[in-house]
């Protein structure tokens, strides 16, 4: 535990986010461990789990499928939200007993390379069946040396490109102008903007994920996508600071700030502050994902009532190609922690919430109540208003526990909840797929990064300086200093256990 404090305190000091454990010693004999924590719960009589969902501002306990989960799994579930991850990582330092928490893709490096995720091997293979079933192919990115350490969620929106720019087509209408096709373009609308509507942001941009500082079309207009992609002769991985064009798109991001043109708030901006701007018609581009756009596209409407949004596509570079990443793999991971009491029980729950049935039963409901079945590819079509009474909230639950083979067409029927999210999500495919370098991003499937311990806090020192180039902070020159601080840290090693996993998959 002195161990876990000291941890805790460096890592928080510097705002790395991180989960602290007792050690690596603590995985010992973990089916053992979770034997003896079952026969313990059994002894109790059926324990309360808790399971840990990401930041939500819902209160799930009053929601539809709360109650459900007896019913499915034999357990008394209760759901909690964490506010932050300064939290979660209190929470487990004072040894809270959890039994599964959900982290992110960023963070399952360190929760692994701290110790705090269980090795679930021999339980999964044990009591998990139905989790194999659902889970045919992405455990590839939560083993190590061998061992399960977390259960990956697949990304919901398999091959629906997430981030982009969406644009207030009505004004874009009104103004007579085209959507712009390559960088000249794009730099063209913006000052266009800027003259005819002087009150309003040209491009709003936030500091919030990780990929925020990468603008998926503009990224396509200089040559690259996604934060990893082949090099030229396609026999290694290089990271985007690395790519070529990068130099140049962040010259670019550089003469837009200091233009105006973008937000010379966003590195202080949460998603939150982007959307609450842009409903309020203040700004006019926003680069964001048609995932959230459900809840401003209609505040907006509210307050204009012709307003329309619209994705743009994707700008072609020089060469007359654009380039856009699609996802795929898992972007959510369900953690035992080493400190839960509970292992056995909660393995049993979650085989049980993967099963195919329970899947389409608890995010999608009923069928002839809550859907009907789409003709067209074989999915679920929502009947209203009763979809939306009932499963409107039913995918927080959802985050980390998705099936790999049944969910995605179960996240389609939730496009519908929506007709602005059905649009501009459709919209967005279609762009995505008329892109001449269309790609799924080569590192999804792999491990999680175990060959150095400083992964997440490397990749925000290095987004943080490239903001800082962005904003005038630091001389373009800059990034070759921030190349050289990435080499030194141990980003060179990231690279090879990329590029070794990126070779060995092409073999």
């Amino acid at each position: 535990m002195k161990k876990l404090t000291v941890l805790l305190l460096v890592l928080l000091s510097f705002g790395n986010y991180v989960f602290a454990s007792g050690g690596k010693e603590a995985q010992g004999n973990v089916e053992n461990t979770a034997i003896q924590s079952g026969t313990q719960a059994k002894e109790e009589k059926s324990p309360v789990l808790t399971f840990m969902t990401t930041k939500t501002t819902v209160d799930m306990s009053k929601e539809q499928p709360y109650k459900l989960y007896k019913q499915v799994t034999g357990y008394d579930i209760k759901w909690e939200s964490l506010a932050s991850s300064e939290q979660l990582m209190l929470l487990i330092a004072a040894g809270e007993k959890k039994d599964m928490i959900t982290v992110t893709d960023d963070q399952l490096s360190r929760v692994i390379a701290e110790g705090a995720a269980m090795d679930i091997t021999d339980l999964i293979n044990k009591y998990g069946p139905d989790i194999k079933k659902a889970i045919p192919t992405l455990f590839t990115s939560t083993t190590v040396n061998g061992r399960i350490y977390a259960i990956p969620s697949v990304k919901a929106a398999q091959g629906f490109s997430r981030y982009n720019i969406l644009s207030r087509m009505d004004l874009m209408n009104k103004m007579g102008v085209s959507e712009p096709k390559n960088i000249d373009e794009f730099y063209g609308l913006l000052k266009r903007i800027q003259k005819d509507y002087p009150d309003m942001i040209p491009l709003g941009m936030d500091n919030e994920p990780m990929e925020s500082h990468l603008v998926a079309n503009i990224t396509s207009g200089f040559g690259f996508r996604g934060e990893w992609m082949e090099n030229a002769s396609k026999t290694a991985l290089v990271p985007y600071f690395k790519a070529s064009g990068f130099r140049d798109y962040v010259e670019f991001m550089a003469k837009l700030y200091s233009e105006g043109l973008i937000d010379q708030d966003f590195p202080a901006l949460t998603r939150r502050d982007k959307f609450t701007k842009f409903s309020a018609g203040k700004t006019f581009m926003l680069n964001d994902s048609w995932d959230g756009c459900r809840t401003y596209v209609q505040t907006l409407r509210e307050a204009v009532p012709d307003s329309l949004v619209e994705p743009i596509a994707w700008l072609k570079d020089k060469n007359g190609i654009a380039h856009a990443e699609i996802p795929t793999g898992a972007d959510y991971f369900a953690v035992i922690p080493v400190t839960s009491e509970h292992p056995v029980e909660t393995i049993k729950a979650i085989n049980e919430i993967l099963k195919k049935e329970n899947q389409i039963f608890l995010a999608a409901g009923e069928e002839g109540v809550h859907w009907k079945r789409n003709t067209e590819n074989g999915g679920y079509t929502p009947i209203q208003p009763k979809f939306n009474d009932d499963k409107l909230n039913a995918h927080l639950f959802f985050t980390s526990l998705r099936s790999e083979v049944d969910y995605n067409l179960i996240w389609q029927a939730r496009l519908y909840k929506s007709a602005d999210m059905y649009r501009i999500a459709t919209h967005t495919r279609a762009l995505t797929k008329a892109c001449e370098d269309e790609a799924y991003n080569p590192t999804a499937m792999a491990p999680a990064v175990t060959v150095i311990d400083n992964y997440v806090a490397l990749q925000s020192y290095m987004k943080d300086g490239v903001i800082q180039i962005i904003t005038g902070k630091r001389p373009l020159k800059y990034l070759d200093n921030l190349i050289g601080y990435w080499n030194s840290n141990g980003g060179e090693k990231v690279e090879k256990f990329y590029s070794d996993f990126y070779r060995g998959k092409k073999h």
